[in-house]
């Protein structure tokens, strides 16, 4: 028997017998307590009301989400208490109440949650704390068994720049995103590696700002460049029997990198930094037209800052300039 309900010389109460077996407990109420016909009596976890609505004092109806479990014992009130009163174990909710022909549904906790014994909880609880911070990645609680999660140190090698999380693991020192390259591993657990989209980044030199180069000779000026990760530099007319150099300081990622450059009449490139090179050279003397045509020259770099120097060189009464590199 599930409930019984013992005749009433009056229609205005009614006794519940709980099962022991189903182990409910309904609040305020203790086994063989009688309540007022039409009370509504809730389970002590407040998921569901048992409404004693009946005048008939031989029948006194208990319903779960419109299903009769009935307070007087018959074949189909037991088979449906047991079928509403369905418990959920340990790291599940009742997710879904039951129906004529089906039984309550039970669902996992989400992550971050739990709910420990059985129950009728409609619910998990959130596990605290609910986010981790810098230098630290969540161990999510375990559903069924705690009620905590944990922020662990970040292992040598990752980081994690994230204030608020719930990532379950730090990055890697050695992950940049899409286009990037990596110029160093070295980060901390709160700052991550520095990626240089395309591989390089041009810094700026002797009063010029990141992005810009820094000319002398008969083009005194800081110039802007706005391709070719700010590496291109492109001019008509710098003078007739005049020379210039443009140099910049340049974070550069290990690789192969294209150099090229096109002057009337002679052009240079040469780095200098952990190692020292000039993927493009005239030799010691320019003569006429050397460099008329585009020259393009590969060069394999190490990781690091160089200083990057273009020269151009004019021996005739006209000129013209173009410089740039990029990420073979």
């Amino acid at each position: 028997m599930v409930y019984s309900a013992p005749v009433s010389a009056s229609a205005t109460s009614v006794v519940l017998v709980l099962s022991s077996v189903l182990g409910v407990v309904l609040l305020g109420y203790q086994e063989g307590q009688w309540g007022a016909v039409g009370e509504v009596v809730m389970l002590e976890d407040r998921t569901g009301a048992f409404h004693i609505n009946s005048s008939d004092p031989n029948q006194y109806p208990v319903f779960i989400n419109g299903v009769d479990v009935g307070a007087v014992f018959s074949t189909v009130t037991a088979s449906n208490a047991e079928r509403c009163l369905k418990s959920c174990p340990a790291g599940q909710y009742v997710s879904q109440w039951c129906t004529e022909a089906e039984q309550n549904k039970c669902s996992s906790c989400p992550a971050f949650t739990s709910k420990l014994g059985t129950g009728l909880d409609t619910s998990c609880q959130p596990c605290v704390p609910t986010h981790c911070g810098q230098d630290t990645y969540m161990v999510p609680c375990t559903s069924d068994q705690t009620t905590e999660n944990q922020c662990m140190p970040c292992p040598p090698g990752t980081y994690q720049d994230n204030a608020q999380h719930r990532e379950t693991s730090c990055k890697s020192c050695t992950d940049c995103g899409e286009g990037e390259f990596l110029l160093s591993t070295n980060c901390t657990a709160s700052n991550g590696p520095l990626c240089l989209p395309g591989g390089i980044r041009v810094l700026g030199a002797d009063g010029c700002a990141e992005g810009q180069w820094r000319f002398s000779g008969s083009l005194l000026a800081c110039e802007t460049s706005t391709s070719h990760q700010n590496t291109y530099l492109e001019g008509g007319s710098f003078g007739s029997n005049t020379a210039f150099t443009a140099i910049s300081r340049v974070q550069i990622a290990q690789g192969t990198y294209n150099f090229t450059c096109r002057v009337d009449d002679c052009c240079k490139i040469s780095l200098a930094g952990p190692v020292s090179v000039s993927p493009i050279s005239f030799g010691t003397s320019c003569t006429a037209c050397a460099s008329c045509a585009t020259t393009t020259v590969q060069q394999e770099l190490p990781s690091g800052e160089y200083l990057v120097q273009y020269y151009g060189q004019d021996v005739g009464s006209s000129s013209h300039y173009k410089f740039f590199f990029d990420r073979a």
